[in-house]
């Protein structure tokens, strides 16, 4: 076994999909029944949805030959060998039901003491569990099972396996919020936390959104932010980083589904740092969520409501219908013996929530640059296609034998198969064209299998449907309405194509981000750097100070292990002119030469807000630095936030310049008696960082807050004007030196790069990733990779994890033999050159040259824009034609 991932959370999950598309073996081990994690308890994901990706991936999963899932397991003992392999004890409990369950939840019935389990929404394995501490033996569920799953006998074991590296992603606790009286949890029903919330919202079929004291739903909700977070005293010190973001959501998706719902969220400082997150926020209040800037010091219950008492201009009293508790990350219990830091987190071989306060993009990325030196076996793919014809494939798990009967005496070939996901799998797809009657769970086997075969395959969840329903007209039609669909479709339409990647990266930017993402991947293919200007770091080598490490320092290193490494090339002073070819094949033109490649990696970075004062007293935070070194400060030193961020031209958080202010500010107090005024709207030092604006308020730097920038004077001298929200008066602070924290703003040749490289910037002008979440530093064009500060703004260690992350996909994409298929097609006599497709295609795939409209498959994902807007209907999408849309309305009309 290559590597061994240690919890099945959202960054176990997401590392063990990684492993499993390099074809490398991977054990994963789960001590819950199910993996998913917390995963599967969210009801949405911000900043955009799409739970439906984590259902793939568990699909995906469940189904590899490369993946064993151990769940109900916990490692007890960890030995490294002289070989340095790794020995883990497993101590596997059993769950008393077999493989052979079909969830028919007979057994949950029957159980008095309701120690049957059923497994969360979408998570694997499907089938329930026993909770033998709960259980009475009276074996109720046994005698009942009509499959003879349930094995009441079985015994708790200790399992041995040898591992060549080991990944721990095993999460963190939340806080017990029991241990805060004065917010009521556990005495007033009414008051709940932010996880249960996200039951109540969850998208399954047993969620309902209701309050606890009576059955009804909630109409005003008061949200209570760092319950258990920045608390020295009782709770954890840190900022636990997703409470904001999670608490906004959950108000966001209240308003949608239920408007005249009166959210409340009060807080100390909005953490909303992340990309499109500031954007989110204000999407938020614009939708009716109010947020009130006040730590909630109590709350109380009369006649069955529950109220808290706050300070505006007066004592104001708010009585609510229910009460959401903000409960913040407590440290893993279980850290392995791992080296901890000062807030009790593992500081190696780490992911996610294990590792420190994260959110789900950085936990995917974490685990991502855990696997960027992990080599994977590369596959060319099969070119063998299905024999012509239609076939039909009906598992007997959950399905009526009359629906066979019914498509026979159709004229169709059917096949009725016992497990259809166990059956062997060069067997199962034999025609061009399959309909499955199966599970959704194995819906990715099935798909996956279909491409590698270039065939088509069409699954009809039987099982799943006949749970919703017990009408059988709504399965047959969904059978007959597949089989319409597969019908029609005309695959000579279709080309496959497959290009064997050449093994070697471009890497476009030489600052930090791009040398940690080349020397990831020169111990396997050549890389060649291409940067700009005339040498490397970046912005990185002209920062000195910053929270516990230097970013100069960082940069330094990375360039000394890059210039002396014998597999990358170094091409400062150049820039990139052309791109031609397919993924795992481009061709690069630069200024200097051309260069074949597999893989690109874009981590072209970005640029300082230029502020328009032209005084000697008005500097920006890199050039307090210089003058710190110097020992030249004076005596009264103003810090204005937020200079050319949260505005209405740069509406993003530039996420550095909070840090950056504290970071100059305790080393200037180290150093002088200076007095510093840091002039703020939010102090965004999430994660860590926030234990540090602790220390500076301790060392004497004052935080004067307001929700509007101060007024900056600049004449002869330099003065600001600040409002301060309590007094409501102007105060007017002349300053030795006014600082300003200026924000990230993309570069000018942002656009012309995406241009020529064929990928798309976002809004701001950052450059857009294929998914926030899941594929972080994928661009919208495959074989191309997006980190760093051109991605989206971000302090210096998290560009090198983002970097080594892209590092870790690009060598998933090069594991393999690229592969398209042709989804969109053009009727070339029937285009009038209107461009109107051209430009409603939000990935960039279709060009208009010399009156002929081409669409590019790298970049195409079959949305089917284009074919809507058509006026002509010159495109068609190949897999979903009109003539086929057709059919299947004619089998829901009943006419077929």
């Amino acid at each position: 076994m290559r590597s061994a991932i240690i919890g099945a959370g959202t960054a176990g999950v997401r590392a063990a999909v990684e492993l499993d598309n390099r074809n490398s073996s991977v054990l994963l081990i789960e001590k819950n029944f199910y993996i998913g994690g917390k995963l599967t308890e969210l009801s949405r994901l911000y900043p955009v949805c799409e739970l439906y990706y984590a259902h793939r991936f568990f699909s995906q999963l469940n189904d590899s030959v490369n993946v064993d899932i151990m769940t109900g397991s916990d490692v007890v003992n960890i030995e490294k060998s002289e070989g340095n392999t790794y020995a883990l004890t497993i101590r596997k409990t059993p769950r008393y039901v077999t493989g052979n369950c079909t969830l028919c939840l007979e057994c949950v019935e029957v159980c008095t003491p309701q120690a049957v389990r059923k497994p969360p929404f979408q998570s694997i394995p499907q089938t329930v569990y026993i909770d033998r501490e709960t259980c009475g033996a009276c074996r109720k569920c046994e005698k009942i099972c009509p499959e003879n799953a349930i094995t009441l006998d079985e015994k708790e074991e200790l399992v041995k396996r040898e591992v060549e590296d080991v990944i721990f992603c095993t999460g963190s606790e939340l806080v017990d919020p029991e241990k805060y009286s004065e917010f009521g949890y556990g005495r007033f029903p009414d008051v709940i936390t932010s996880m249960e919330l996200e039951k109540m919202l969850h998208p399954s079929f047993e969620s309902k959104f209701v309050r606890l004291s009576d059955g009804k739903r909630p109409e005003r909700i008061a949200f209570l932010q760092c319950v258990g977070s920045r608390d020295a005293v009782r709770g954890e010190p840190y900022c636990s980083r997703v409470c904001c973001m999670q608490a906004l959501n959950e108000a966001r998706v209240i308003k949608e589904r239920y408007p005249d719902t009166e959210p409340y969220i009060f807080f100390t400082d909005l953490q909303c740092s992340g990309k499109r997150w500031e954007h989110f926020c204000e999407t938020a209040r614009g939708m009716g969520v109010t947020c009130i800037r006040c730590r909630i010091p109590a709350v109380y219950e009369e006649q069955g409501s529950v109220s808290i008492t706050y300070a505006e201009d007066e004592l104001v009293t708010m009585t609510v219908d229910m009460i959401v508790l903000s409960t913040g990350i407590v440290p893993p219990a279980n850290k392995y013996g791992l080296p901890e830091n000062e807030y009790g987190f593992p500081r190696e071989k780490s992911c996610g929530l294990f590792f420190h306060p994260a959110d789900i993009t950085e936990s995917v990325q974490e685990a991502l640059a855990a696997l960027s030196s992990v080599p994977g076996s590369y596959s060319s793919g099969s070119a063998w296609t299905g024999e012509p014809g239609l076939d039909i494939v009906l598992c007997r798990c959950g399905t009526e034998s009359h629906l066979a009967d019914l498509m026979r005496n159709r004229g169709y070939r059917v096949r009725e198969l016992d497990d259809v996901c166990r059956t062997a799998q060069h067997s199962l797809l034999k025609q061009e064209k399959t309909v499955v009657g199966a599970c959704a769970l194995h819906e990715q086997l099935f798909l996956r299998l279909a491409q590698e075969r270039n065939s088509f395959v069409e699954v009809v969840p039987l099982r799943e449907m006949s749970w919703i329903s017990e009408d059988g007209d709504s399965r047959e039609r969904s059978l007959q309405m597949a089989v319409a669909k597969l019908e029609r479709l005309d695959t000579s339409r279709i080309t496959w194509s497959q290009t064997e990647v050449f093994p070697a990266v471009v890497i476009v930017g030489g600052g930090v981000a791009g040398l940690a993402a080349a020397l990831d991947l020169a111990d396997t293919y050549k890389v060649v750097i291409i940067e700009k200007s005339p040498h490397l770091g970046g912005r990185a080598l002209n920062i000195q100070y910053s929270l516990d490490y230097s970013p100069r320092e960082v940069a330094q290193d990375l360039i000394q292990r890059a210039e002396i490494h014998s597999n990358i090339e170094i091409l400062t002073g150049t820039e990139i002119t052309t791109l031609t070819g397919d993924p795992g094949n481009f061709t690069v033109g630069t200024t200097r030469q051309d260069i074949t490649c597999g893989a690109i990696i874009v981590a072209a970075g970005a640029d300082e807000f230029q502020h328009q004062y032209d005084h000697p007293l008005v500097i920006t935070q890199t050039q307090l630095e210089d003058r710190i070194r110097n020992n030249d400060i004076p005596h009264v030193v103003v810090m204005v936030q937020c200079m050319g961020s949260r505005n209405q031209e740069h509406h993003w958080c530039s996420a550095v310049c909070c840090s950056k202010a504290i970071s100059n500010s305790l080393t200037i107090l180290e150093k002088t008696n200076a007095q510093v005024l840091i002039l703020y709207r939010d102090m965004r030092t999430y994660g860590f960082q926030d234990s540090y604006y602790r220390k500076a308020r301790e060392a004497g730097v004052i935080f004067l807050q307001n929700d509007e920038m101060p007024e900056i004077r600049v004449d002869e001298s330099v003065s600001v004007v600040y409002e301060d929200p309590i007094l409501h008066a102007r105060i007017l602070i002349e300053p030795d030196l006014l600082v300003l924290s200026t924000g990230i703003i993309p570069k000018k040749e942002s656009r012309e790069l995406a241009k020529i490289l064929g990928i798309s910037l976002d809004q701001d002008g950052f450059f857009r990733e294929s998914h926030p979440e899941f594929y972080p530093t994928d661009s919208t064009k495959d074989g191309i990779f997006i980190c760093g500060l051109c991605h989206s703004p971000q302090n210096v260690k998290e560009s090198v994890i983002q970097a080594r992350a892209a590092a870790s996909r690009a060598r998933t994409f090069l594991s393999s033999a690229y592969k398209t298929c042709t989804a969109i097609t053009v009727k070339q006599e029937l285009c009038t050159g209107c461009s109107i497709c051209v430009d409603v295609c939000p990935f960039k795939a279709i060009s208009l040259e010399s009156d002929e409209l081409t669409v590019d498959m790298s970049l195409c994902k079959d949305c089917g824009l284009c074919v809507g807007s058509c006026p002509t209907s010159a495109l068609t999408q190949t897999t979903l034609s009109d003539d086929q849309i057709r059919g299947m309305v004619r089998v829901m009309e009943g006419i077929e």
